[in-house]
């Protein structure tokens, strides 16, 4: 008997095979997108990894000496006859070689040397010299040629090498620490990433031999089947108090967070995203069940009759969802392959980038079709339970039950009590530090108030779709009469429908919003790091010279310039910078990422203060900060909030108003220029190089390069976050799609009997897709607004400035509705064609 009922229940799934195959595709679709979020977030990480960290990703150890333990390995302006920064000796980088479970070890470095080209432009310029490795354990990616491998050989970046003009085979003469010239050939070209002076890459030997330093990093790469965890403990008991050993993913961490500010909020929100999306997919399948629970029914009772019992067609119906969920897991990871070669090949041919190929461990994938059939199992067991306990004397045609005011009190009890909760997670998590953990926290909300809005469901959307036909009825006519009655009088079918539609506009609303957000904070980031095209800069300890701004403002390629000063200003044992600058001078400085005010308001007797020093002094926009200086206190207002800059320090003022608080003389330390209108960068940098060269001590860099190269780097990963919003899409138009089609495709019944009250085809195809449009409007604006306000939190617990993109929420609304209506329309016109005579199953 126990096979017989598996059989009969496997028999009738597949008896209407569009109706399976429409559950499936739910499935299919969500298992695809959630696959394809993990990958695609994998390949953004590598993708950020690979173009702002400098430590190689097969490292797993890093050595470090103990002055500059747990800094990133960044290399710095090259100041030639300065106290090389302290490194690693070779003693000890023989002892790290010689650990069992290392496999190679390479050196890092970086210093400063000179070019050396008698009579020709640029003799003398300083430039970057960096140590180079080939293998696995290299830093940068060979652009054409090779690395070297000799001593008397050298690569070059490709800025160097088109500012430049050297290609492979060409000389290079160099200077280094004791002055003398030595010609190295190119033999390659190179990516070095976020150099803003031109460099060279070395053989390490030859590096410690020009600038007199040990590597300031070993690179530690381990054996085969060996993990940090094993070798680490080993390698610092061999380096003893000589150096210092790290896990490479925190260098790297360290390393992002110096190029680009803080990435978590970033890879937590990816992350958060993606798991999001398994939920929503375990949702959307549960309403796709709900929705074919009537025709479910019919057959259960009929099993009934002949002696099935509850317990075999439970498991029967169980079993059926399994195997549906297992077909559709292993189409999903199919598929998800095919979406993400479709965002990596979108990226190639749009923006001319390559998104690195994620790593598709082999537990991913099978946790991905486990977790299929998990979802579509767990959405089924309600459906299951309920249908399963039919009695055999139940009526075959069950109408919309109608549920007493008691289940009605119940419903809109559990979704206050839901709602309370997505209160107190939102509080929790504006009191919570840990980025991830507050995302967690504002994640659980929006799933609360989501169930919330399903547990109220039967009275909030048929509510709403009413208001909205009322409000429309004079555009709908007597179609939108029927449609507004029949989604009150079937409640629990028009929530089921809509709550698709409000999970996929929440879902839409909450990654536009957070995507438009973190892309304007990264950017303002990287203008308020470089604001400038050119920066004249002085080496060491040393003042630029007093007449370099009148003339650099001289050269006819130089628009704004401005004089960035440095001073030290102290308090007792505690010492702080101070910059002072005239933002009216360089209006590009104001673009910086600000969180309160504008630095466009620093005017004499003002002060801007970054967000850590506002937050340890207590204050904030307006507030005045009085400084007990010699003579008279003075008084300065704050009018400006901002985030960790490249040229400002964490306090900030008026060049007029440094010497009033700081009795030392400030330092110029930085000339900001910028090119005149219609000017090119690379000749401005060449202007203000020949104008320099005879100042000892000055380095020219161009931040326009670093700035591009971010920019870069951020478009990338905006990139794959648009991959994801298209999965997101495709997920939310499967999800309503389906949900509405498999609606209307179960109401056979009702259709007909339209056609026999005397309703023509296109009035009942009207009536049923007006009555979708409503209920497609009424999930819409729930699913936004809730997007939109969780949207906006999860950025605020990032301490982020939201920003909501109303034009993409509008253009993502309307095809939502767009598409409610035809999912609606379509299944309708097919039922029309039916004759106006009861049809029995």
């Amino acid at each position: 008997m126990r096979a017989a009922v598996l059989r009969a229940v496997l028999t009738e799934s597949w008896r209407r095979p569009g109706r399976q195959l429409l559950i499936g595709l739910v499935v299919v679709v969500a298992t695809a997108f959630a696959a394809a979020s993990l990958l695609l977030t994998d390949s953004a990480r590598s993708a950020i990894v690979r173009e702002l960290a400098g430590t190689p990703e097969a490292a797993a150890l890093v050595v470090t000496p103990p002055a500059t333990a747990g800094a990133p390995s960044v290399a710095q302006a090259p100041v030639i006859g300065e106290e090389p920064p302290p490194g690693v000796p070779a003693a000890v980088a023989q002892r790290v070689t010689r650990t069992p479970g290392v496999a190679a070890v390479a050196g890092f470095g970086a210093g400063g040397v000179l070019l050396s080209a008698p009579g020709a432009p640029g003799d003398g310029e300083p430039w970057t010299a960096m140590s180079v490795v080939d293998g696995p354990l290299s830093r940068f990616p060979v652009v054409a040629g090779r690395l070297p491998t000799e001593s008397d050989e050298a690569a070059v970046s490709e800025e160097t090498a088109r500012r430049r003009n050297l290609q492979p085979g060409a000389e290079v003469t160099l200077a280094g620490a004791d002055g003398r010239p030595i010609a190295f050939t190119v033999t390659g070209v190179a990516t070095v990433r976020l150099q803003a002076v031109n460099t060279v890459l070395l053989r390490p030997d030859m590096l410690t031999r020009m600038t007199g330093a040990d590597p300031t990093q070993l690179d530690v790469l381990l054996a085969p089947g060996v993990t940090p965890a094993q070798v680490g403990p080993q390698l610092a008991a061999a380096v003893g108090g000589a150096a210092v050993v790290t896990d490479a993913v925190s260098v790297r961490a360290a390393e992002l967070s110096s190029a680009f500010g803080s990435l978590e909020g970033i890879f937590a929100a990816l992350a958060v995203f993606g798991g999001t999306a398994v939920l929503a997919a375990a949702l959307t399948t549960s309403c796709v069940y709900a929705t074919v629970a009537q025709s479910r029914r019919r057959t259960v009772l009929l099993l009934r009759r002949v002696g099935a019992g509850r317990g075999q067609l439970l498991r029967a119906l169980l079993v059926d969802a399994a195997s549906t969920g297992l077909l559709a897991g292993l189409l999903g990871i199919g598929l998800s392959q095919l979406l993400v070669d479709g965002v990596r090949l979108a990226i190639r041919r749009l923006m001319g980038q390559d998104l690195p190929a994620p790593a598709v461990p082999t537990g991913l994938l099978v946790g991905c079709v486990v977790g299929a059939v998990v979802v579509t199992v767990v959405a089924a067991v309600g459906t299951a339970v309920r249908v399963s306990g039919e009695h055999p004397a139940a009526p075959d045609e069950g109408s919309e039950p109608v549920h007493s005011p008691l289940v009605t009190a119940a419903r809109l009890v559990v979704a206050g009590v839901l709602g309370t909760a997505a209160a107190a997670a939102v509080v929790l998590a504006a009191g919570t530090a840990d980025p991830t953990i507050a995302l967690v926290l504002v994640s659980g909300a929006g799933i609360a108030a989501f169930g919330a809005v399903v547990a109220a469901g039967p009275v909030l959307l048929p509510v709403v779709a009413w208001s909205l036909g009322t409000l429309l009825s004079p555009v709908i006519g007597a179609a939108g009469r029927l449609a507004v009655r029949s989604t009150r009088n079937a409640p629990n079918r028009a929530s089921t429908t809509a709550a698709a539609l409000v999970l996929a506009s929440l879902l839409l609303a909450v990654v536009l919003v957070g995507l438009e957000s973190m892309s304007s904070s990264v950017q303002d980031r990287i203008e308020s790091k470089f604001p400038a095209d050119v920066t004249a800069v002085a080496a060491g300890q040393q003042a630029l010279p007093a007449d370099l701004p009148q003339r650099i403002a001289a050269l006819p390629e130089t628009g704004q310039v401005a004089v960035v000063q440095s001073a030290t200003m102290r308090s007792g044992e505690a010492s702080m910078d101070v910059t002072a600058v005239d933002t009216a001078a360089f209006p590009a400085l104001c673009d910086g990422a600000t969180d309160a005010g504008s630095l466009a308001d620093l005017v004499p007797g003002t002060i801007a203060l970054d967000r850590a020093q506002a937050a340890v002094w207590g204050v904030g926009l307006g507030d005045p900060l009085t400084f007990d200086v010699p003579g008279q206190p003075v008084e300065l207002r704050v009018v400006a909030v901002y985030r960790s800059s490249g040229v400002l320090g964490p306090v900030t003022v008026h060049p007029t108003d440094l010497p009033r608080i700081v009795p030392d003389p400030p330092t110029d330390r930085q000339l900001l220029v910028d090119p005149v209108l219609g000017a090119d960068p690379e000749a401005l940098r060449l202007a203000v190089s020949t104008a320099v060269a005879a100042d000892q001590g000055v380095l020219v860099q161009v931040p326009a390069d670093l700035r591009t190269e971010l920019s870069s780097t951020m478009d990338l990963t905006r990139g794959v976050a648009y991959g994801l919003i298209a999965a997101t899409v495709l997920v939310a138009v499967c999800g309503v799609a389906v949900a509405l089609a498999l609606a209307v495709r179960e109401r056979h019944r009702e259709s007909t009997t339209l056609r026999a009250l005397g309703l023509t085809p296109a009035q009942a195809v009207a009536s049923i897709g007006v009555e979708s449009t409503l209920l497609g409007l009424a999930g819409v604006v729930i699913g936004t607004g809730l997007g939109m306000l969780f949207g906006v939190l999860a950025v605020a617990v990032l301490q982020e400035r939201a920003v909501v993109p109303v034009g993409t929420l509008l253009l993502s609304a309307v095809a939502l509705v767009a598409v409610a209506a035809l999912a609606g329309t379509l299944p309708a016109l097919a039922a029309a064609r039916r004759p106006p005579i009861p049809v029995t199953d």
